[in-house]
């Protein structure tokens, strides 16, 4: 499941805390935060970060989703057209605005609730979404990003100085007469966390850096390693008098006194014989600094997080999660759009969908035959008419007008049902790719950590590829580029910024 970048005892909020696998990032309290963030930039270079995305991303996006939308609406508009009729607004809308506006979401609401709705009602609330999403666009992609002030956990030690906390280790045992081997009394065997800080994961357990060493490897590694030899071999406390070999130190009787803290699972399993099973009271768990001691409790009181002079930029968890679920809810939705109206124009034998200069005269030849109309009916001359008074007619006297096409008709004994079962065969490879790209998109949220963005926006190049492309070939190129700009380009630049996650460094 999910795993911040890097484990860290400061947390999104600047609150202390040992173990970040607590922090919720699903809390409401979180939905303005950057939970997600990462860097070191000056506060420029965080501001430059902030508006570019702004730019190309909310309002690059924008465009982007209006562009596939419209082409799918007016797609499905077109065979809905063929059984009912749509207005004026509606049509100019779709075919010659081709935009959102705050304007034109009022007034196709108004069409499709008052006036001319669509063949399916799903659909038209739909489409209205839709505009409604687009039009926020860019307020959402804005939103859900940000920058703050890093911050670094810092532990008022026992001599009342504050010391960062990624300088403390976590401690394994305790040689109480270390004198013998060379080292102090109440000589302490630590290890450090795989991680920058110390901190515990999800299970309560400490994730260590040292491996099962030899002879060789960092000195804490050393002396850990060659302590879990001894008390295999020997047991704890001191309490047998017979010689011993440490290390390189031959010991006469007794054996060394060694006591453990709360050991970790690897360290448990190293040890024979079942000899550490009272070890599992997690309140022995320490810390160690300066040969000085601290249990979780110590940290918690004394840690805090203190603020750095460079800036994280990043995203809230909660509002990121909400968009790539919106996306993908209105890439299914476009889908469906799609497939059906181009399974009904296959049927139909017609694939013609007006652009703006048809979109032109038929709207004209629609308004002007059906006001011509109505004017001769009052005796008036259309021609003279001020813009005014021809909003009036339409909006009044013809309730928005009325445009439509003719339905082509189909064969005798055509079966619709053997038809769309073959029309899906013949579009079963884009369906694989649609549901395939939906998989790898959902895995990548779930499973994988927040900086590996490459597969986040499969859904999205699918449907520009599907959704903008006519031929196989342009359809290939298509993908090829969406996949370099929306996926490998923002990938290269997360890893040089932020780096490899830490499990996989």
């Amino acid at each position: 499941m999910f795993e911040p970048f890097e484990p860290e005892a400061c947390m999104p909020d600047g609150s202390f805390s040992i173990d970040p696998s607590k922090y919720k990032y699903w809390s409401s309290s979180g939905f303005f935060e950057i939970t997600l963030g990462s860097g070191n930039f000056t506060f420029t270079q965080a501001k430059v970060i902030d508006i570019a995305w702004d730019i190309l991303i909310g309002r690059g996006g924008q465009a982007l989703v209006a562009l596939i939308s419209w082409r799918v609406f007016a797609k499905y508009v077109t065979t809905s057209m063929q059984v009912t009729p749509v207005t004026f607004a509606t049509y100019r809308s779709i075919f010659l605005s081709q935009e959102s506006s705050l304007i034109a979401v009022t007034r196709m609401t108004r069409d499709f609730i008052f006036r001319h709705d669509l063949h399916s009602k799903i659909a038209a609330g739909f489409m209205i979404t839709t505009m409604a999403f687009t039009l926020a666009f860019p307020t959402f992609a804005s939103a859900m990003t940000g920058y703050n002030g890093n911050v670094m956990a810092f532990v008022n030690t026992t001599d009342n100085n504050y010391a960062p906390f990624s300088s403390f280790s976590f401690a394994m045992f305790v040689i109480h007469d270390g004198s013998r081997i060379g080292k102090e009394d109440q000589y302490i065997i630590t290890t450090e966390s795989i991680s920058s800080e110390p901190v515990l994961d999800r299970e309560d357990w400490p994730t260590l850096s040292c491996d099962y060493y030899g002879d060789g490897g960092p000195e804490n590694c050393y002396m850990l390693t060659n302590v879990i030899e001894y008390v295999r071999q020997y047991g704890f406390h001191g309490v047998t008098m017979e010689n011993s070999t440490f290390a390189a130190h031959l010991l006469g009787p007794p054996v060394l006194n060694i006591s453990a803290f709360h050991l970790p699972r690897e360290v448990l399993m190293l040890i024979s014989r079942g000899r550490l099973l009272e070890n599992k009271d997690k309140s022995l768990m320490r810390w160690a600094y300066g040969n000085e001691t601290y249990t979780s409790t110590d940290l918690m009181e004394r840690g805090k997080c203190q603020a750095m002079l460079d800036y994280q930029w990043g995203f809230s968890f909660v509002q990121l999660c909400i968009m790539l679920i919106i996306l993908l809810l209105w890439t299914m939705g476009l889908t469906i759009m799609w497939i059906r109206s181009h399974y009904v124009m296959n049927r139909r034998s017609s694939e013609e969908v007006a652009g703006i200069n048809k979109a032109v005269f038929e709207l004209a030849d629609a308004m002007r035959s059906q006001l011509d109309l109505y004017a001769k009916e009052k005796g008036d001359d259309l021609s003279l008419f001020p813009e005014s008074e021809l909003r009036r007619r339409i909006t009044k006297d013809l309730r928005g007008g009325s445009i439509a096409y003719d339905t082509p008709l189909l064969l005798d004994g055509e079966d619709g049902k053997a038809n769309f079962k073959a029309f899906v065969m013949r579009q079963k490879q884009i369906l694989v790719a649609f549901i395939v790209c939906i998989a790898l998109s959902g895995t990548s949220i779930v499973w994988l950590s927040p900086i590996v963005v490459i597969l986040f926006p499969l859904p999205l190049e699918w449907a520009i590829t599907i959704y903008m492309g006519t031929t196989r070939k342009s359809r290939i190129m298509l993908f090829f580029w969406s996949f370099v700009i929306l996926s490998v380009i923002p990938q290269i630049i997360i890893l040089c910024t932020v780096g490899l996650p830490s499990r996989w460094a």
